[in-house]
């Protein structure tokens, strides 16, 4: 069997006929400039074509899957990928759930947890918010209740008449007033329809908010039957309306998304937020309840289990042995990728992309697998320079099982380490497809037509140090959430800066969960007391804040780079203008995929249709009405410069520009989505599909555009996210210019060509977890370098004299 991968005349995308040859065996990395190719030798032609021939060697029917667009991969092994997207939006999912550390917990609590000494012979299910035996009955383990905001359905200072509840027209209206009025009479308590609902009785305000029907409404009037129809004054209630048609859409997403408005999530107030029921919270091993060994890092669960067989007796250590070599052997794996400072309550949904992919890896190294080809995207995306290393250790581990690994990567310490490097470019979208490079990475740095291989060669250098006389800032005093505890924060403006620190050190808690939030906050309310902070001073400096995070900005397969910018708007109004829509009787409405009048009405505009494929992912298949266009044949007729409106939406951003560069609105929008790095993408691609950095970026574009305001506070998470070194320069340009206009930007990063960049930079830190949240070095790039005692000065301090 040969030792290599063989793909022939591979034209996914954007990739321009290419051969490739990858090594078997060996930890291979895919690297060049975004949207060069990467994702698409990876995912598109080798993970597809490895899952089809899969399903084929099994006899499955491959009608709905692809064959990857090339002549022929040969010499594929079974792969698994792990991709950014985080999958996982289960509530009930938990770190200790995934990695199955909580399996192991509650075993270890139900063979050997005492409760006034006793063991009272426990079922496992008992010790799981899972399951009823265990979770508590108000949140069914959730931990959190949906808590309806009555300020967003109804005005208190209204009355019905005036349109006191929002959701009530004027038909609503008239049928509810005189179904309270029968209700009064019910009940006979006072009701004066034209008062406002502040000026309510205990009566009508409990009938308005909790019906006839209610608990609430049967305390008050014990010996009164509530009535039994409308006519008589039965009444659901305000409130309970909205819980009961809430809960009728559990499996109806746009549905729940609707109604969503009306509720705030909330500490269940029966279990505190710990999702399991009274007797169990009170169950103990080892001193510590479960509730507070859940509540634990995995850095301190592991010091935990180390105490535990000094509380057993010599029987119960003979029980409890094999399960704590097992949990400390998974363990030792998850601190191996990085993610130690994880507690195992920590909800999935909440994690990063990258600290879900590493929980993955973890969970791949326990699987004891060999011959498999894992596909990784980005591993080492949110890692310090000091956590990478032990990653790259443990990539190392899973090639040295007898796997072969493929990584798309950026970070220089994961390219330098690679057997075997495939250098993609030139450039982005159009200009890119082709293998620029490939080779050691001794090859690659002496390619001259190699980008990567240039910037590995070059040396970083620190920003200038610029004193300046007089300084204006935003001091943050106090802030006690999570890991940091009282500490303050001095932040000068007009500034690029860095924040820095090992992961899980309380940088996001910091930056993101109590500066963003809480001006916030503040900015939409001056009244505003701070919550996780004892003060903030200095906010006559600055007029505003605005966060950019990683966060997806489009659940919906509707929503694209166009839309989401405003440019579609533009687009389709120019397609109603033309000649051939006028005469067609079509208006920039027909030109629109998510109203019906112009769109496919068989896949309803969105040009698929998904094929369910059971125990393997959905897959999307064209659909065979318009064939992908999206489109009504009457609205295709129409074109601009020869493209109707469905071949605009296939071009690049970068190709778009060409097309609209007549029209300085559209044209000026596009040309900040080419400057932030995403022109390779296409105008009509999914949201959906984009990775974190992507979307940050386009949000960046999103916020700069038609916008020369100056005094904003700008927090970025990551920026560096996915970006090549020259991709990286670029984005660091444009920060630049957003403080030379007269703004503040703070980076939280891990990137040294970020960090370096700065005029002012932050450490948090030293470690992660209860030993970090303390600010452990503020001051300008040069002075970090020599911090002995920072991780981030040390290895800065590598990479400038390496």
């Amino acid at each position: 069997m040969s030792n290599n991968i063989l793909i022939k005349n591979a034209y996914a995308n954007n990739l321009k006929n290419i051969d490739l040859k990858i090594p078997k065996n060996k930890l291979v990395v895919i690297t060049g400039l975004s949207g060069s190719g990467k994702s698409s030798i990876a995912f598109d032609i080798i993970d597809n074509e490895s899952r089809r021939q899969y399903m084929e060697s099994l006899g499955m029917i491959t009608d709905g899957v692809s064959k990857a667009k090339c002549d022929s991969v040969w010499n594929l092994p079974p792969s698994i990928s792990i991709q950014q997207h985080l999958n996982n939006k289960n509530p009930r999912s938990t770190v200790g759930t995934v990695t199955e550390l909580y399996s192991y917990i509650r075993l270890l609590f139900s063979k050997l947890g005492k409760k006034d000494g006793i063991n009272k012979g426990w079922s496992i299910a008992e010790f799981s918010f899972n399951k009823p035996d265990g979770a508590c009955e108000n949140c069914t383990g959730l931990g959190t209740i949906n808590e309806v905001k009555l300020s967003q359905l109804i005005n208190l200072e209204k009355s019905i008449a005036d349109g006191a509840v929002k959701e009530w027209d004027i038909h609503y209206i008239r049928r509810n007033s005189e179904v309270l009025i029968n209700a009064a009479k019910h009940y006979g308590y006072d009701y004066n329809f034209n008062d406002i609902i502040s000026n309510y009785n205990e009566g009508a305000k409990t009938l308005f908010l909790y019906g006839s029907d209610s608990e609430e409404m049967n305390k008050l009037y014990p010996q009164d039957m509530p009535p039994k129809t409308s006519k008589d004054g039965k009444f659901e209630g305000i409130i309970t309306n909205i819980n009961r048609r809430y809960s009728e859409k559990a499996n109806n997403k746009n549905g729940r998304e609707k109604l969503e408005q009306y509720f705030h999530e909330t500490i269940c107030p029966s279990c505190n937020g710990m999702r399991l029921k009274r007797d169990i919270r009170d169950v103990k091993l080892a001193n510590q309840t479960i509730v507070e060994v859940q509540n634990m890092s995995i850095s301190e669960l592991d010091k935990w289990l180390k105490t535990i067989e000094l509380h057993l007796s010599n029987d119960e250590i003979l029980i409890a042995s094999p399960m704590i070599q097992d949990l400390q052997s998974r363990i030792k794996k998850i601190l191996k990728v990085g993610v130690g400072y994880l507690s195992l309550i920590r909800s999935m949904p909440t994690l990063s992309n990258g600290e879900a992919q590493r929980l993955k890896i973890a969970n791949l190294l326990s699987s004891g697998l060999s011959g498999v080809l894992y596909i990784l995207d980005e591993p080492t995306k949110g890692l310090h320079g000091k956590d990478v290393e032990n990653l790259l250790e443990v990539l190392t581990q899973l090639k040295n099982q007898g796997n072969h690994l493929l990584m798309i990567e950026h970070h220089m310490s994961a390219i330098k380490i690679a057997d075997y490097i495939i250098d993609m470019g030139p450039g982005s979208g159009r200009w890119g497809g082709e293998v620029v490079a490939e080779g050691t990475l001794k090859e690659i740095m002496s390619n001259q037509n190699s980008l990567t291989g240039g910037f590995l060669k070059k040396s970083l250098g620190i920003k200038e140090k610029i004193s300046k006389k007089t300084e204006a800032e935003v001091t943050i005093e106090n802030i006690r959430l999570h890991n940091v505890n009282n500490e303050n924060i001095r932040i000068p403006l007009g500034k690029l800066i860095g924040v820095a620190g090992v992961s899980g050190s309380g940088k996001s808690t910091i930056f993101i969960n109590v500066i963003a939030n809480e001006l916030i906050e503040y900015y939409k309310d001056n009244s505003y007391s701070f919550k996780n902070c004892g003060n903030i001073k200095g906010l006559e400096n600055i007029q505003g804040i605005r966060v950019v995070n990683q966060k997806s900005i489009g659940r919906s397969s509707r929503s694209n780079p166009a839309t989401y910018t405003g440019i579609y708007d533009d687009i389709r109004s120019m397609f109603g203008k033309l000649n051939k829509s006028i005469s067609l009787n079509l208006t920039p409405s027909h030109f629109s995929f998510n109203t019906a009048g112009g769109r496919c009405e068989t896949c309803k505009g969105t040009g698929s249709i998904t094929t369910s494929m059971h125990f393997l992912p959905d897959v999307k298949v064209n659909c065979p009405d318009c064939k992908g266009k999206r489109f009504n044949n009457q609205v295709l007729q129409v074109k601009l410069k020869g493209l109707d409106i469905n071949d605009i939406l296939m071009l690049s951003i970068d190709e778009a520009r060409d097309i609209f560069n007549q029209n300085k609105k559209i044209s000026k929008k596009l040309e900040l989505l080419v400057e932030v790095g995403v022109g390779y993408l296409q105008l009509g691609q999914e949201l959906s599909t984009l990775s974190g950095g992507e979307a940050q970026r386009i949000k960046l574009a999103k916020d700069l555009i038609d916008d020369d305001s100056k005094g904003y506070l700008y927090i970025f998470d990551e920026p560096s996210a996915g970006l090549h070194f020259y991709d990286s320069e670029k984005v660091i340009h444009l920060f630049q210019k957003i403080v030379d206009r007269g703004n503040t930007v703070i980076v939280i990063e891990h990137n040294p060509q970020f960090l370096v960049a700065c005029d002012y930079l932050i450490e948090i830190g030293p470690e992660s977890g209860i030993k970090g949240g303390r600010v452990v070095f503020e001051g300008h790039p040069t002075e970090i370098v020599n911090e002995e005692n920072s991780h981030t000065g040390v290895y800065l301090n590598s990479i400038i004299n390496n």
